[in-house]
């Protein structure tokens, strides 16, 4: 009788384990860094050049495999500023295979944009060209940002940290400038977090070294060395940017 009672198989049973499925296999394949992308858009923040106030936002587009970002300033939200930093990020870092994001709809109307594109073209060769090389875009489903926990993780390490830190150090000191400067800054950091147990070893002077990201994009050992000089809260207040910048990236280290 218990046994069929609802009342007490709700008291007396077990909680459900979840079962996690296995991982995509875009985040297990070895390929070169930023083949499968993740894209997605944060911020937003306010600067100030001259004498006008503006918000800027940031995009950032994170390696499914080797978990490397990389981050681009936005000056509106719109789909061209979009469609532009997407062309300058393909530009440094290489074509893309496929590019993951949400549904927001700025994505999606680049996406159309393309493909707009490719079907006005009148050769057929350059038709079937673009779309065997051309980057393919995947979105989430509707209103489950847990599907995109690949990108929705590291926009949460950097958001939290920058938020807060602009808003504390006075934002409108920063122009646009030096917050990609701090973006920049931002992203070499968050980069050289080690990701891995593995250590390489410097044929050098036989130092363990971290695997990080930057090992994979740079392929270099070691990391980039911070300007030389100590930088204090004055500095917010300097007429010299590059110090500004240089406190805030202490400071987004130190959180």
């Amino acid at each position: 009788m218990i046994r069929h009672c609802a009342k007490c198989t709700k008291l007396r049973g077990n909680p459900v384990g979840q079962k996690m499925s296995n991982l995509p296999q875009c985040r297990t394949e070895p390929e070169a860094p930023f083949t499968h992308t993740g894209v997605d858009v944060f911020g937003s923040f306010k600067v100030k050049d001259y004498r006008k106030e503006c918000k800027r936002y940031g995009l950032l587009l994170t390696c499914t495999a080797s978990r490397a970002v990389h981050f681009k300033v936005l000056e509106d939200m719109n789909t061209d500023c979009y469609i532009n930093s997407l062309r300058s990020f393909l530009a440094i870092r290489g074509p893309v295979s496929v590019l993951y994001s949400d549904n927001g709809t700025n994505f999606v109307v680049a996406s159309n944009e393309f493909g707009k594109t490719v079907k006005e073209l009148s050769e057929p060769r350059i038709k079937e060209y673009l779309s065997t090389k051309q980057c393919s875009f995947s979105f989430s489903t509707p209103t489950a940002s847990h599907m995109g926990g690949t990108w929705e993780r590291m926009i949460r390490t950097v958001r939290n940290v920058l938020r807060g830190l602009l808003i504390e150090s006075n934002t409108n000191r920063i122009d646009t400038s030096s917050l990609c400067t701090l973006l920049y800054e931002c992203m070499h950091i968050v980069n050289s977090r080690p990701f891995t147990t593995t250590t390489l070893h410097s044929d050098q002077n036989f130092e363990s070294i971290p695997l990080t990201p930057n090992n994979l994009l740079t392929m270099k050992n070691k990391n980039l060395l911070p300007p030389p000089g100590s930088f204090t809260s004055p500095d917010l207040y300097s007429h010299k940017r590059w110090r500004r910048v240089q406190y805030l990236t202490e400071q987004f280290w130190s959180r």
